[in-house]
């Protein structure tokens, strides 16, 4: 039974919407992943690239 109370437990902290202050970012970078489907992904600089791969990465595990 722990695992599933582990698991709420983060689910809760990693899983919440985000806040009114946070919502113009999210808009932001929604709009940065809609652009990488249209090839303009090039124009990123290493930075925004590894962060992104890292993003990726987590959301893949």
């Amino acid at each position: 039974m722990g695992g599933v109370t582990t698991f709420w437990h983060y689910a809760k902290v990693g899983l919440v919407l985000p806040t009114t202050a946070e919502t113009p970012t999210a808009i932001y970078s929604l709009k940065k992943r809609k652009s990488a489907q249209m090839g303009s992904f090039k124009q990123l600089t290493v930075k925004e690239a590894l962060l992104n791969g890292l993003v990726a990465t987590e959301v893949w595990m």
